[in-house]
């Protein structure tokens, strides 16, 4: 009995393990899908146009894998956190539809069949694309506030036994030692903050010129209609500047959200 409850417990656990590997790789996956359709320019327009309907097969399937979050809207409290985590989501998917909408208007598939209108497409589809870049990249450091504090739960967890080992081991006369293993461990994760920080400021830096660069702006307030990037400039340099973009607006994300925590804690 005590068997077979543990294997139908360790295979629960395997199979949730599982589940959650795969939506991670479908988070991943559609963000690199996002990086490469922003380097239309760089690629041909069969490949950005395969790459487009893929991201909508993506999306789709990372909603349908968060459908118990849809259809939980009406229940429970709406609080700040909970309202600006609905917004992001909702705005999202209305871009992504109206952008892929857009994207189909004018591709090579709908002027095939003798569709008209690639002009007004266009018009609406430039913006929609770098909003929908920004959202996506919201919504992921919305996100990742979970991760990051599922990782310090499990740190502190680990922590906590370590102490309780301490304890007893400096009960048997080893307390000098074990003070200096943790002094060293907190070092350590000084060490690691300060590194990350550093290394999100020199991103964010980058960030920032790469949407002067880009005229990332322009596309979005629809100044700029047409696509245009330097045929000079090498596609690896225009995937770390969109790569970069990214993760500035991720964090920003991952900000609000841990403000917005720490406040609803507060309150």
């Amino acid at each position: 009995m005590t068997t077979s409850g543990t294997t139908a417990s360790d295979t629960g656990v395997q199979s949730a393990s599982s589940k959650r590997a795969v939506r991670i790789a479908t988070s991943v996956l559609l963000a690199l899908l996002a990086v490469i359709q922003m380097l239309h320019m760089h690629i041909p327009d069969e490949v950005h146009e395969v790459a487009g309907v893929l991201f909508g097969v993506v999306l789709v399937v990372h909603i349908v894998q968060h459908s118990s979050w849809f259809k939980a809207l009406a229940k429970g409290k709406w609080n700040a956190l909970r309202v600006v985590n609905a917004l992001v989501i909702d705005c999202l998917v209305l871009c992504a539809c109206a952008m892929l909408a857009s994207g189909l208007a004018m591709s090579g598939w709908a002027v095939a069949l003798g569709a008209t209108g690639s002009g007004i497409a266009r018009a609406i589809h430039l913006p929609l694309v770098h909003i929908g870049f920004c959202l996506l990249a919201l919504h992921a450091g919305l996100q990742m506030h979970r991760v990051v504090s599922k990782v310090r739960t499990k740190d502190c967890d680990s922590n906590g036994s370590g102490g309780n080992s301490d304890k007893n081991a400096g009960n048997s006369g080893s307390g000098n030692s074990n003070n200096s293993s943790s002094g060293s461990g907190t070092n350590d994760g000084n060490v690691l903050r300060t590194i990350t920080v550093l290394a999100l400021v020199a991103i964010a830096a980058f960030a920032v010129w790469s949407i002067a660069d880009l005229d990332f702006v322009g596309y979005i307030l629809g100044t700029t209609g047409f696509a245009f990037i330097d045929p000079s400039k090498p596609v690896v340099l225009s995937a770390l500047q969109y790569l970069a973009i990214f993760i500035l607006f991720a964090s920003i994300g991952c900000g609000v959200i841990r403000i917005l925590h720490r406040s609803a804690k507060m309150n």
